[in-house]
């Protein structure tokens, strides 16, 4: 959740990020999946870690398959 709502929430901030943006974006968010399952390994609360890590790297190869669609608030506004 936190992996879909990020990106989410990054692309309506900007509509059409460069190549390096999205790469840098996907490094960042495969780093903390990567350091949060490292801490599965040395915290004690070691379930909850392991949970969290395996639901962002599948937030985030779902993000390949199928991307949250963008709501425009303004539709009906007038």
């Amino acid at each position: 959740m936190v992996v879909r709502n990020g990106w989410y929430v990054w692309r309506v901030a900007y509509p059409k990020p460069s190549l390096r943006a999205r790469l840098k974006w996907h490094a960042i968010t495969l780093l903390l999946a990567g350091i949060r399952l490292f801490n599965s390994f040395s915290l004690p609360p070691d379930k909850q870690a392991f949970t969290e890590a395996s639901g962002r790297c599948y937030a985030w190869f779902q993000l390949l398959f199928s991307k949250p669609e963008r709501r425009d608030s303004r539709k009906g506004a007038q």
